[in-house]
């Protein structure tokens, strides 16, 4: 505590960048680390850049002794899910009145384990939860069917889903999870076709015109490949909801317009366009010779969060990579951007005028 005490006194209380500098994970490390300090110094305030240890142990113990020396304004990271819950329980007990604000972590609950801490990157579970929300409140379907990867991002985005749907005052008519990196869903389809085919008769409705609503998070374009594949070949027209797995040119050249129709839920949707993100680019580009990416914008971002001095903002920030929206229960970025896929490309989706 004296040690801290004496820090402050000298040199201020200055913005921690915790960010992974060496080791596997230093190549994403330093471009949100470098983009966190770009922020520190357009604001005119003293930053320190700390290594992010990727051990969960070593990340605590590290961040316990930091903050026997430094009274930190704010800190920006860890990167890892694994390491910022290990560093956000070191914050709630020693400096809970701290922001610590994580600009990559995707794993849901995160931040809160501590007071002060907020995601800013959209998280597993918030894609399902949007994806619910579009479906019931946006596309008036109030029956839906899942089939999803089994592993921590599928299981976490479909109980997003499940659980936000039926709070709304959805159906869930059927579920089944696969392992991941399967590409024969012929048994699943043929389970989800005959249910759905039996419900539409208990309730007297026509079962040749069937356009069951199905939400599959899955993480590879294969995989949604072969589900439009095999669905089409047992007659099937299925109104396909996805996640942030299935946004990339990859997915729309292995569908080959098979797709068209789906929604996808992400959490990144690319747009220089932005007078944030021309304002950051120019910045960047100004103390180097690359071009920025979302990774070095997310770092700006919550570095620029974290200097704001009051969480949430009043308003939705307008952040380089994108909006940011922070629930102040969940402390989590709710913003999620929602895509149509539009004749084997993506459109940014909005609801139909009613």
């Amino acid at each position: 505590a004296d040690l801290a005490t004496a820090f402050s006194a000298n040199f201020g209380k200055p913005l921690v960048v915790l960010l992974p500098s060496t080791g596997a994970y230093a190549p994403i490390g330093k471009r949100v680390a470098r983009g966190a300090l770009l922020a520190a110094e357009t604001a005119n305030v003293l930053a320190i850049q700390v290594d992010e240890p990727s051990d969960p142990i070593l990340a605590a113990q590290l961040v316990r002794g930091l903050l026997r020396v430094v009274h930190p304004r704010a800190v920006v990271g860890p990167l890892l899910s694994n390491t910022s819950s290990a560093v956000a329980q070191e914050m709630a007990r020693w400096a809970p009145e701290v922001p610590l604000l994580f600009p990559a972590a995707t794993s849901p609950g995160v931040s809160k384990l501590a007071p002060s801490a907020w995601q800013v990157n959209v998280t597993t579970t918030q894609q399902g939860i949007e994806a619910a929300r579009q479906v019931k409140n946006c596309l008036k379907i109030s029956e839906a069917f899942l089939l999803w990867p089994k592993g921590d991002f599928g299981d976490a985005v479909s109980e997003g889903f499940r659980a936000e749907f039926t709070r709304l005052g959805g159906r869930i008519g059927w579920l089944r999870n696969y392992t991941s990196g399967n590409n024969d869903f012929r048994a699943q389809l043929e389970s989800l076709r005959k249910i759905s085919v039996d419900l539409a008769r208990r309730r007297g409705q026509d079962t040749t015109k069937l356009t069951p609503l199905i939400f599959s998070p899955g993480e590879s374009p294969s995989e949604a490949a072969a589900l439009a594949g095999q669905a089409t070949a047992i007659g099937m027209k299925p109104h396909w909801v996805g996640a942030s797995g299935w946004h990339s040119r990859q997915f729309l050249l292995e569908t080959v317009g098979r797709m068209d129709g789906a929604l996808v839920v992400t959490d990144n949707v690319p747009d220089e366009s932005r007078p944030e993100w021309k304002t950051f680019s120019q910045k960047w580009k100004a103390n180097g010779s690359d071009a920025p990416d979302r990774l070095a914008a997310l770092g700006w971002d919550a570095a620029q969060l974290a200097l704001l001095g009051h969480l949430p903002p009043p308003t939705i920030y307008s952040g380089a990579q994108a909006d940011v929206q922070l629930d102040s229960v969940g402390r989590n970025n709710t913003k999620v951007p929602v895509l149509l896929v539009d004749k084997g490309a993506f459109a940014n989706f909005s609801c139909p005028a009613k």
